[in-house]
């Protein structure tokens, strides 16, 4: 039988005051998740439930709000679990030890992987529109492709790592040679 929420979080709340930095953490009241989740006020969050196939056992993980997009391919183990049953003290010390060091490596990660591609987006939204604005000619914007409409079809797909646009034009052979010779002149 799967121990309640409430059961939970009387256990959750009895480890709290065992973290060395106790208040820095709460329980969040208003998770809707699986089991109860503790949130840091440095935007860490942790979530707790017992084991599918033991109540005996609960499972303790890192959780990453707002940076789930962003997380490092290769990362640490994030995730531990402990007896329900060992004192409070011991299990907010093997938390401490054994979860907290390789989550806040994960979750700065994430956070940077996520401040590089706000950083990456804002340079082809940029581009993008640099590039809408030289074109005179009806112009539609979807993510990273550009499509242009007048006496040719232009299509620009943004190429974040190389801070460049592939172009694909359809166009007359004159206009195709005469954009050729403007290519070599460069």
């Amino acid at each position: 039988m799967t121990k309640s929420r409430n059961e939970i979080k009387a256990w959750v709340r009895a480890i709290i005051p065992h973290f060395s930095n106790s208040d820095n953490w709460a329980v969040n009241e208003n998770w809707q998740g699986l089991g109860v989740a503790i949130d840091g006020k440095d935007g860490a969050r942790l979530v707790i439930h017992t084991a599918f196939n033991n109540d005996d056992r609960l499972i303790i993980l890192g959780y990453f709000p707002g940076h789930e997009d962003h997380l490092p391919y290769e990362r640490p183990k994030t995730d531990i679990t402990v007896g329900r049953k060992r004192p409070p003290k011991a299990i907010a010390r093997d938390i401490e030890r054994r979860l907290l060091p390789a989550y806040y490596q994960v979750l700065e990660q994430a956070r940077q992987n996520k401040a590089e591609h706000i950083r990456m987006k804002q340079e082809q939204d940029d581009a993008m529109k640099a590039l809408a604005d030289a074109l005179s000619s009806e112009v539609h914007i979807r993510e990273d492709v550009l499509r242009a409409y007048n006496f040719y079809f232009l299509e620009a797909r943004w190429k974040p790592y190389e801070n460049a646009f592939e172009l694909k034009f359809e166009a007359s052979l004159e206009e195709a040679l005469k954009i050729i010779e403007i290519l070599k002149e460069k």
